[in-house]
């Protein structure tokens, strides 16, 4: 079979000649390579070498009527041995190029997980109460920081992996250009998985957003009357010991921002990327923005609280002094300047005006939605409803002691 097929690739060979095509060499009967006769060829280089060391192939290529020669067994011997230590060498080559590829293939998949698990997570359509929500949050905080760590040891390893590869010193300038490379690689995955978890957190807070998703709000607080203030607990801004809402959220941002610190940098096997993360123009610039919008939002609740000022008379004012007052300024004046308790009418007029305060007061939300934030202002309302139940009572107590004191007066006139 294989002398058949010999056979058959010369007459080919002839007939390509003939034909003006590209024509096959054999040394000593074996096909080696096809040339062109409208082109150079590889095999041109070694013309005129010679038959040192024995007999040689003769092939004629007519190219403007030049005759080629290609290698006797010799240069042929020796060239294979050449070639092969070239193809050996190149193998190598091939082998740590994949390798510190792959290595930093994989350093990149280390970096796109990080990305993909956000450090701020909610359940759907749920709003949570400040302390139900830090516990939510601290679980996922320390779970996502433990695969960080993990990651970054990951890293670690695969560059001492590529190290070895290149079996080159970790001083040579080469090497410190290779591990700045990779340094590169590993903040700008910091800050991608940054500005990832910003990005979904600035949904759950614009309000643009929020409606445009229908997102309900992420915390609910309260609004309370602790006299003599209106409060909202926890308190909207910031407060001493960080329990204020915008503490809350700054302690949100600061959290991202130290995943820096959960890795090693890589250049000098100290420190971390913490600063190069805060000082990054994308990670500044998306945390400006979030903080406008919680800015904007926390204003939008104070004027919300604010809006209960107009009941603070029924809290700041003294209810005996009040009624002492308005004994005086109402009451009756005889022609010889005994005075009398104001007329019923006026008591009337006064008791009414402070039931009418009631029916409003009944009528105020028990909740409002301000942006992120719902509102749960029960706790002020109820307080506002004691607080004018106890301005109604002193005014009817009046009259109802009034009464009674005059009929104990009317009794003991008729057993005397």
């Amino acid at each position: 079979v294989r002398e058949r097929d010999l056979v058959e690739r010369e007459r080919e060979r002839k007939e390509g000649r003939k034909e003006g095509k590209g024509i096959s060499i054999f040394v000593d009967g074996r096909f080696l390579d096809d040339a062109s006769t409208s082109s150079s060829c590889s095999m041109c280089d070694y013309t005129g070498l010679g038959n040192e060391g024995g007999a040689y192939t003769e092939v004629e290529l007519r190219d403007g009527g030049r005759i080629l020669k290609v290698l006797g067994h010799a240069e042929m011997a020796e060239f294979g041995k050449e070639f092969g230590e070239l193809m050996a060498t190149v193998k190598d080559l091939s082998n740590v190029l994949t390798t510190i590829k792959r290595n930093v293939e994989n350093t990149c998949e280390v970096l796109s997980h990080w990305e993909k698990n956000s450090m701020f997570e909610r359940k759907e359509g749920k709003t949570y109460s400040v302390e139900e929500f830090a516990e939510v949050h601290s679980t996922l905080t320390t779970t996502r920081y433990s695969a960080i760590e993990d990651g970054g040891k990951e890293i670690t390893k695969l560059l001492s992996n590529s190290n070895r590869t290149l079996k080159v010193s970790k001083g040579a300038p080469p090497w410190k250009a290779y591990v700045e490379y990779v340094s590169e690689i590993v903040i700008s995955g910091f800050c991608d998985s940054i500005l990832e978890s910003v990005a979904y957190l600035h949904a759950q807070v614009d309000p643009a957003v929020m409606e445009k998703n229908e997102t309900v709000p992420l915390l609910t607080i309260e609004l309370e009357l602790l006299t003599p203030d209106i409060v909202f607990q926890p308190d909207i801004g910031e407060r001493a010991g960080g329990t204020g809402i915008r503490d809350i959220f700054n302690g949100w941002l600061k959290g991202m921002l130290d995943i820096g610190s959960l890795m090693k940098r890589l250049d000098i096997g100290e420190g971390n990327y913490l600063v190069e993360l805060e000082e990054d123009f994308l990670v500044r610039d998306a945390m400006s923005q979030i903080q406008h919008v919680i800015l904007a939002n926390e204003e939008k609740c104070n004027e919300f609280k604010d809006s209960y000022k107009k009941y603070e008379y029924l809290w700041m004012l003294d209810l005996q002094q009040t009624l002492k007052e308005f004994l005086e300024e109402n009451a009756v004046v005889h022609e010889d300047g005994t005075k009398e308790d104001p007329a019923l009418e006026r008591f009337d007029e006064e008791i009414r005006r402070y039931k009418d305060v009631q029916e409003e007061i009944q009528g105020l939300t028990t909740s409002a939605t301000i942006g992120w934030i719902k509102v749960d202002s029960k706790p002020i309302k109820q307080a506002l409803s004691t607080c004018v139940t106890k301005w109604i009572f002193q005014f009817t107590a009046y009259l109802s002691n009034k009464v009674t004191d005059s009929m104990e007066e009317l009794f003991t006139f008729m057993d005397n």
